[in-house]
């Protein structure tokens, strides 16, 4: 299945989150500052679910108006609406897919940041691959190929040909010429897949790719540039040592079409690691910097009730324009892998009169066990270790996750992504 650079470095982050200053998100609020007393009218927010692209109803959606109780929305083929009368709101997704595997994403967004929100439960389809082989001529050993197809990837011997399995129909076909792990050679073209149909790799046809500098801090050590285009994100160079990020390899300019360029650094940082994604047209010479390193204002706790969860308290960042936070629990004997993912953004912190002030708050899940489609088997398994992921992210030019239907192809040339992650663990 197709998922873009950004959304790989981000998957596990998708969420909903608590506020600071004792409260939290979910409590019932009698009154608050930004909440209208009537409980009628008000904008509506509404929310599309899609299922392999198609809008279908998921296992619970529920809104929350400012700090009210959260309420159920009853769901027409797939789309979802409810009035809120404050600044702000928290919208929750719940799903168990067949194999028992639950999720629980929530977002907490100001009115300003949005009213019209997108999503895909935990309930797909597998994707159904096919096998790809052929032949690969115009060079020889001992130089390496990588063939980039349709989200799958292969390196293989110069002499040897290509076999690996992705989805049938249109695709996009990079193949490189790797020379020293970089690539010295490109071909690049459109296909069409069809199970037991060769499709052959010839270099003779084949380009270079332009080589540009990059300056990155001398902690970075590693980097990726990407072909993005819809329904297409594939490797064009990569090097995982700090003395080969001097320079970059792209596509030239001719070649990139209607997609764009993306190239990736990430550095490690205590816990953690931070990524900066930058997208564009034009291969250019770069400088690029990463965030500092986002962790836990003090150490998280335990929380018992109303479910297992933790209580985490972070610091505001002036340059984040979205907070993430992954709770989970493995599988066991009896019960699948359980995760809730926490989203909030700036501009809820500062319409919340718990958050509007001060430089932390607190992470806390929040109660949906008076809803309408909770079940137990949602919760956090009890007496499991809990694994949790904190992020910072920044992004300039580009639409917030959650904003457009997913497929969608968000990117815009001098577009940039940055994201900051800590990760850890308790155990009760």
């Amino acid at each position: 299945m197709y998922k873009p650079f950004r959304s790989l470095v981000v998957s596990l982050l998708i969420g909903a989150c608590g506020q600071g200053g004792g409260a939290t998100a979910d409590a019932p609020g009698a009154g608050t500052a930004d909440s209208a007393p009537d409980g009628t009218g008000g904008p509506m927010v509404t929310f599309t679910n899609l299922r392999d692209g198609v809008a279908a109803n998921a296992g619970l959606v529920a809104l929350q108006d400012a700090d009210g109780p959260w309420t159920a929305l009853q769901g027409a083929a797939g789309v979802y609406a409810g009035p809120v009368h404050g600044q702000r709101y928290g919208l929750a997704v719940a799903c168990i897919d067949a194999a028992g595997v639950a999720s629980v994403s929530i977002t907490y967004a100001a009115v300003s940041d949005g009213m019209s929100r997108f999503g895909s439960d935990c309930v797909r389809g597998a994707d159904a691959s096919v096998p790809v082989t052929g032949a690969i001529r115009g060079v020889s050993d001992p130089v390496a190929v990588g063939i980039n197809f349709a989200g799958a990837y292969v390196a293989t011997p110069a002499t040897s040909g290509y076999s690996l399995s992705t989805l049938p129909g249109a695709g996009t076909l990079l193949a490189r010429q790797l020379v020293g792990g970089r690539p010295t050679a490109l071909v690049m073209s459109s296909v069409n897949v069809v199970a037991g149909t060769p499709v052959d790799v010839d270099f003779a046809g084949g380009f270079a790719p332009v080589i540009r500098n990059l300056a990155v801090d001398p902690a970075v050590p590693s980097m990726a540039v990407r072909y993005e285009a819809p329904g297409v994100s594939i490797t064009i160079d990569e090097v995982a040592t700090h003395a080969d990020t001097a320079t970059y390899r792209a596509l030239p300019l001719a070649r990139v079409g209607a997609g764009l360029l993306s190239l990736g650094i990430s550095q490690t940082t205590p816990g953690g690691q931070a990524s900066s994604i930058r997208y564009f047209k034009e291969a250019v010479d770069q400088a690029m910097t990463v965030l500092p390193a986002y962790q836990p204002a003090q150490p998280p706790t335990l929380v018992a009730t109303p479910y297992p969860g933790l209580e985490l308290v972070v610091s505001k960042l002036d340059a984040a324009t979205r907070y993430t936070f992954r709770f989970a629990t493995a599988a066991t004997a009896t019960a699948g892998s359980r995760s809730w993912g926490v989203s909030i953004s700036p501009g809820w912190l500062a319409a919340a009169p718990a958050t509007a002030a001060g430089t932390t708050f607190t992470v806390r899940l929040p109660d949906l066990t008076g809803v309408s489609g909770w079940s137990p088997s949602l919760a956090l398994t009890a007496g499991q270790r809990i694994v949790w992921t904190i992020a910072a992210e920044h992004s300039t030019g580009l639409p917030v996750l959650g904003t457009y239907r997913p497929g969608d192809f968000p990117y815009r040339d001098g577009g940039e992504y940055q994201v900051s992650v800590t990760s850890g663990s308790l155990v009760p």
